[in-house]
């Protein structure tokens, strides 16, 4: 998919040649002069404020480190790729595998956003670097320990790396 291919070299452009892991996306924010602020609102993961030259992404101080990674990069993407609004709140983040076609473009927005986080946060080429190095045991199917250890090595959720594996076709 032409978009996917897009949003990772997007992605890539951020991160630069050698990123290390886990990618430091609190720098990558800062680097694009956005500010980074604890925002707590009931039911709300996430939010980008586009104001003149003061941009802010918030992100639910209450939600795990893991999850505060993740919602950074989601409006992050936001910032890079919508910048036709000036505000973005998240609600109760849901994970879309793809939306339908025919849906509103807010759906696809939000789909985008993610599929970025995924693509910073966790970047192809470095996900199969790291999957060379692990031994994966593939007669055992109750075994996921090897999604747990890149989990933990690119410091996300055990789902967002599942999700992650799958749409890359590395299963």
């Amino acid at each position: 998919m032409a978009i996917r291919r897009h949003l990772q070299q997007l992605a890539n452009a951020l991160i630069g040649d050698n990123p290390k892991l886990p990618i430091n996306i609190d720098k990558i924010i800062k680097s694009q002069s956005l500010k980074l602020v604890p925002y707590d609102e009931e039911g709300v993961s996430g939010i980008l404020m586009i104001e003149q030259n003061n941009t802010i992404i918030g992100y639910a101080e209450h939600e795990s480190p893991k999850r505060q990674r993740f919602t950074k990069a989601h409006e992050l993407g936001h910032f890079m790729l919508h910048r036709g609004g000036n505000l973005f709140i998240d609600k109760d983040f849901k994970t879309m595998y793809r939306p339908s076609t025919g849906v509103p473009s807010s759906e696809w927005q939000e789909w985008e956003a993610n599929e970025f986080a995924a693509c910073i946060l966790m970047p192809k080429h470095l996900v199969k670097e790291e999957m060379k190095k692990i031994q994966i045991d593939y007669s055992d199917d109750s075994d996921n320990s090897w999604i747990e250890q890149l989990a933990k090595k690119f410091d996300v959720s055990i789902s967002a790396m599942s999700i992650r594996i799958s749409r890359l076709g590395l299963q």
